[in-house]
Formats: C-alpha cells, structure tokens, sequence
C-alpha cells in the first residue's frame, strides 16, 4: 500500500490506543488501485461518526485497519448478493404475471366433432418459494375424435386469492416485503379506498384538514375546533399536566366543602395551611378557617411543585356546600360533586388531599378503615398505607409524593459512620445521631404543653405532665386478648409476641440465640466480646452496660432491697434472690 498524500506517523491508534507508526484516518490512500479513506469506511460500515476534535489521535495502526477491510468487504458482498437476489426475484414476477393466449386457427369442424374442457390444476416444485402464492390452471380443449396436433391450447396462469399481487393499488417494493411473511399474517398497505374502513378517524381528520394551511400553531384548532372544553386556565382538559390536574382537584373538593385544611402535626398544635398560625385545637382551627376566601386556593396552591403538593384535610362532619347534603367520606364527596353537581375532577391522578377525622382528644379515626389511633402521629404514619404513591425500594414504605420519599431516603437510609464528638457513640445514620445530640447532649425540649408554657424532652413525658396537672385521660395501649393496658406502642408489641404469640423473630447473628425485643438482643450481645466502658470507681470492676454497674453498686452500699419472702434472708440483686429460691426453697411459688 502506498500513500499519496503523507507517510506514516509516530502515535496513538484512535481504535486500540496502540503506540506506533500508523496511518491517518481522513487522509486517502491507494490499496491495490483503490482508494481508501478510512474515515469513509467507519461511517458506511458502522454508521458511526469519529470526533474530529484537534485534541483526539487521528491514527490508525495496521491490525485495525486489516480488521476494517474485512468489515468493509463483508458489508459490499452482502448488498451485492442482496441486489442479485431482488433483481432475480422481479424476473420471476413478471414471468409468473404473463397471461399466454396462443390462437387456435388450425382447428376445423371436420376434424373436431366436438369438445369437452377439462381443468388440470399443475402444482409447483417443492423448491418454488411460490407454492403457497400461485396456482396454474391449463384449460385445454380436447376433442372426442382424433385431434390434430395442432389444436389450441389456451393457457391460463391463475392467481391464488390470498396472493397479494392481485392488489392493483400496491406501492412499489410492497409486493417483495410481503412475500417473506406467510400469507395472510401481513396485510397491504391501505388504499384510498380502503382507507375509511381501517382509519375512519384519520380519514375524518384528514377531511377537517383538506384545503387548508398546516402549521404547528393552528393544528390542534383545526382537529377540535373552537368548543373543545378549556380548565380554568386555558388549557385543553386533553394536555393538562401533573401539578395542574392535582391543583384542580384540590380545589374542586376544598371549595365545594365544609373541610379544614393544615400543615402537618407540630409539638405546639395544627397550623393553618393559609396563615401558618398555630391553633392548639382542631375546634380553634375550625371557628379560624372561614377568615380565609377560598377563592385564593388555586393560586396557593399553585406555588408548590407537582412532588410537594400535599393538603391535610379534617374531614369530620363533611357536607356538600352546594346542597348541603352530609357525605361519610372523601371518596363519596369526589362522586357526588361529579354526578349531581358536574364538576370536572381528573380522576386518573394522585390524590393529594390525605383525610383525617379528628374529633379532639386523643382520638384519631381514619376515614379510610375506621381504625382508631391514640396520637396524631400514629395516624399519619397509618396512612401511608391508603396513599402509597411513591415507594421506598429499601424499607418498602409508602409517601404521598416523591418530595417526602426522598426526604425518607436521606434521613433513614442514608448509610455511613456518624459518631459522635462528646460520648463517642456511633450511629448508622445521620437521623439517628441528629436525635441522640439533641435530645442527650443539647437537653432540647420541644414538647410544649397545650396548656401551659412548660416543655418536656419527649412526648411521653408531656402526656404524664398532662395527666398529672391538668388531668387529661392517660393513653393507654390495651391488649384485644387478656385486656391489659400499656402506656406505649411497643410494650403492648413487645407483650403480644411473648405471652400470646411466642414469636420469637429476632435472631443473634453470632449464635443461635433468639428473643422477642431488640433491647434483650442488645444485651445478649455484650457476651459476644462487647467492650466494657462503665468502671466501678471503688472496686475497678468494668462492665459492659450501666444497668450492670448499678445492680454491682449496692454491694458496695449494702443495699439488700431483695429479701426472701420464706426465711427472711435478703439480698442485693434479684438475680442472688431467685436462685437463693431455687436452691433452698424449691417448692415456693410465690403465692403463698
């Protein structure tokens, strides 16, 4: 190979990335007296443009290039051998089209009698690839009496009924497309008279459309027409968006109701959702609402995106503000309004409105299954359930919108070490470790009391200051099987998996030991080389737990608070107590 144009240069394989001299892929060059240029070759042969970037190699090595020439000459067999084919197959059509009538002028009455025709059907080789699409029918004329040899014989190529060449109307190439389907399993491209049957619509649209001047402004005018139905703000019902079909449905159950709407559950009470002020009672919140028109919805509505857009609705003693008629839930309000009062509600969105009947107290229905919760954030964790519009791939939790799902991907299940700077504790979450600071370390008190300005750290304790001052019903968790009543969720988890159920789920990882809580699995955990870091400063004696140092510490004090209720004995930890019992005492049950 020779180069008419530059030799050889020192660089980098724009294919290989090998070092070497090697040719240029935009110069040309002559192989064998033909001219290449290897760039050309790329783009025929793959379709695939290179960067001509000054910055990039334009170098190609000698393997790369025997490699494209291979390709190059594969790809120029293959059209060759196609073309030959389709130019073989177009002969063979317009053989088989050729109708052959040879005049029978040599046949007289004298030498014929008379005659009978007799249909002979010929069928086609086996090897014809038009067996299935074409049938030949002779019709010959044969006498009674002796014939001469030259009697006329009219031969008739008959086409087949499903044969696709009978078609008048087929476009060119149509007829070598469809004949390497089986018949009848591709139909023909439609005509303009059969048009109408396959495509009425197109054809309608077509016929709006004829005479006209088509741009991309006054098309859609053209196939509505100027009564097609508008939304409030001026869009076809047919294009509207995400965000603006939800605000619409807002706003279409919120005016025509009796409904109260607010932000999300804070420490200090329900904020209203069009002022933000705080109200301590859903009541307040209630007589506070009617200050706000809602005639200014839409627009409020209109601020927050489409993944944010979420509304709490107190639904209790829900009515119809156009007739007046009293509604049990949201779902019968959506039908009401669209039935009776027609109103436009795009039902194939998300809902964003999430229900609530909150009759004061602390009693917290759900409007959905009627399941009663004692606090304001059970319910609203409850109701992921009903609106699951958005799920967690890791936990699968449900969300409302994508907004709070991202929110619980970042807070939850944002991995890492986040330890921290004053007790070295490490969390696996930045969640967790923003809790622990706050409320171990910075001693913040966000649970205000609703009547009075005293804080508490958590919520637990709020509601025994209420009980205790200002003499609230204490919450209470009672067990459905032995009516036992506990003051949290988990006891009342805790005591039905082990007194009732026997479940035991949760399961060490270093051991075959199994318990019912997370905590008795933690201090399980402590046998499994667990560092000791809580020190008895009189006897150095470490232990892995604080309890642990506690209990170790009232042998130093003598604190004998466990005494034996058969000898008087006493002892300082429960456990000496229980297996004094055991040991000296083994029928006591304790009940005497």
């Amino acid at each position: 190979m020779e180069c008419t144009s530059a030799t050889a240069m020192f660089g980098t394989c724009r294919c290989c990335s090998a070092l070497g001299s090697h040719l240029d892929i935009l110069k040309e060059y002559h192989n064998d007296g033909v001219k290449e240029v290897f760039y050309d070759m790329f783009v025929k042969c793959f379709d695939y443009f290179l960067s001509t970037n000054k910055g990039l190699s334009t170098l190609i090595c000698s393997k790369c290039i025997t490699r494209l020439r291979d390709a190059y000459l594969f790809r120029t067999m293959v059209e060759e051998t196609e073309s030959l084919l389709l130019s073989t197959v177009r002969d063979i059509d317009k053989q088989l089209t050729v109708f052959v009538a040879v005049p029978s002028t040599n046949i007289t009455e004298n030498n014929v009698s008379s005659t009978e025709c007799f249909d002979i059907k010929s069928e086609m080789n086996e090897d014809s690839p038009f067996e299935s699409e074409y049938s030949c029918v002779q019709s010959v004329n044969v006498p009674e009496n002796n014939v001469s040899t030259t009697a006329g014989i009219e031969i008739k190529l008959e086409m087949n009924e499903d044969c696709p060449d009978q078609n008048e109307d087929s476009c060119d190439g149509e007829l070598e497309l469809l004949r390497r389907f089986p018949v009848g399993k591709v139909m023909l491209l439609p005509t303009r008279q059969t048009l109408r049957g396959h495509c009425p619509l197109f054809v309608k649209y077509l016929e709006k459309m004829k005479g006209k001047r088509i741009t991309p402004t006054n098309i859609t005018k053209l196939l509505h027409g100027k009564s097609r139905s508008r939304t409030r703000n001026g869009l076809d019902k047919n294009y509207v968006t995400e965000k603006l079909a939800n605000t619409i449905n807002a706003c279409t159950l919120l005016e025509n109701s009796n409904a109260t709407i607010f932000k999300t559950k804070t420490r200090a009470g329900y904020p209203c959702f069009y002022c933000r002020e705080i109200f301590g009672s859903m009541d307040d919140l209630r007589a506070h609402q009617p200050e706000h028109p809602k005639s200014g919805l839409f627009k409020l509505f209109s601020r927050y995106t489409a993944d944010s857009l979420v509304v709490y609705a107190d639904v209790t003693d829900l009515r119809c503000t156009i007739c007046e008629q009293n509604v049990p839930n949201l779902n019968e309000l959506k039908t009401h309004l669209r039935r009776a009062h027609a109103k436009n509600y795009y039902a194939d969105f998300e809902d964003r409105i999430v229900p609530f009947k909150l009759k004061g107290g602390s009693d917290f229905e759900c409007q959905d299954c009627g399941f009663n919760f004692e606090t304001f954030g059970a319910i609203e964790r409850h109701m992921n359930v009903h609106y699951r519009n958005r799920i967690c791939e890791q936990c699968g939790a449900g969300f409302v919108t994508m907004h709070r799902l991202k929110i619980h991907n970042y807070t939850v299940h944002r991995e890492g070490s986040f330890p921290c700077g004053i007790c070295k504790k490490i969390y696996v979450s930045y969640y967790k470790y923003k809790i622990h600071f706050d409320v171990v370390h910075k001693l913040e008190k966000k649970n205000k009391c609703p009547k009075c300005p005293e804080k508490f750290i958590d919520y637990f304790t709020k509601q025994k200051h209420l009980v205790e001052k200002h003499g609230a019903a204490p919450i209470r968790y009672k067990c459905n099987v032995c009516d036992r009543s506990f003051t949290r969720r988990f006891s009342l988890t805790g005591h039905m998996r082990r007194r009732h159920l026997e479940q035991k789920e949760i399961k060490c990882a270093h051991c075959q030991y199994m318990c019912y809580t997370k905590w008795e699995l933690k201090v399980h955990m402590t046998r499994h080389g667990a560092e000791k870091l809580f020190e008895c400063g009189l006897c150095k004696k470490s232990y892995t737990r604080q309890k642990a140092l506690k209990e170790h510490a009232k042998v130093h004090f003598n604190d004998r608070r466990y005494p034996c209720d058969v000898c008087g004995q006493s002892y300082t930890q429960n456990c000496a107590l229980k297996e004094h019992l055991k040991t000296h005492h083994p029928d006591f049950d304790g009940t005497q």
